[in-house]
């Protein structure tokens, strides 16, 4: 699953989620995953169905074994949160901001802070 990707792919059922509880569980449930993605790493776009250790290329000795490729991208971190804030406006929905969204959004902007200054 790629964080921008599943969010952009799901994005036409977004209309449907007003009217449709499963369209709704559908998307909320993209959003919990990749949001759970972004917890076991947050350098990570790519992620496997299974912690099945499959991968594109090993950065990294002690890769988490739900990551597929570790890229680092800004715009696959900003995806989730703006489907969700996209479910939230066409449905009310707000069971989503939960700890495990506000857990997400931390671990994104402790790595936007320490990517500021890269170097150091």
């Amino acid at each position: 699953m790629w964080l921008r990707d599943s969010a952009a792919q799901i994005r036409p059922y977004l209309p449907l989620a007003a009217g449709s509880g499963r369209f709704s569980d559908l998307i909320a449930g993209v959003v919990r995953r990749q949001l759970h993605f972004i917890t076991i790493d947050p350098y990570a776009n790519a992620f496997n169905e299974t912690p099945s250790g499959a991968a594109w290329h090993r950065d990294f000795k002690d890769q988490d074994p739900w990551v597929w490729e570790r890229k680092y991208e800004i715009d696959s971190l900003c995806y989730p949160f703006w489907l969700a804030a996209s479910l939230w406006r066409a449905t009310g929905r707000t069971d989503l901001f939960d700890q495990r969204y506000r857990d997400a959004a931390r671990e994104v902007l402790r790595l936007w802070r320490r990517e500021q200054d890269h170097a150091r």
